[in-house]
């Protein structure tokens, strides 16, 4: 984890699926991801980080997860701005209230 960072340093994370509500990002999980996206974001200014995804991951789209759960989930993931992203522009899910622009196909 020791890292050296430099003026101009910038960092993207892409996954094709966003982090899931249920392990990546429920607090008491073994498969959390908070506090390792966290520690890896943190010294990086906000113009030059993004943790990008590109669909919502399969089981987080199932009725059992509301919108609300998955924003929540999401918001977890603190200075590290989540954009969701297709071939021709992207999206800030940072957003509050609805309707947030990264729950397109979230029913």
């Amino acid at each position: 984890m020791a890292r050296t960072y430099g003026q101009n340093s910038c960092l993207i994370l892409f996954t094709f699926n966003s982090p899931c509500s249920t392990k990546c990002l429920r607090e008491a999980g073994r498969s959390n991801i908070v506090g390792m996206t966290s520690a890896a974001f943190w010294a990086i200014d906000n113009n030059y980080k993004a943790f990008v995804f590109q669909k919502i991951f399969d089981y987080d789209l199932r009725p059992v997860v509301t919108r609300q759960d998955l924003l929540e989930a999401w918001h977890r993931l603190r200075h590290v701005p989540l954009l969701c992203c297709d071939n021709s522009s992207c999206q800030d899910c940072a957003v509050d209230g609805m309707p947030n622009p990264c729950l397109t196909g979230k029913i």
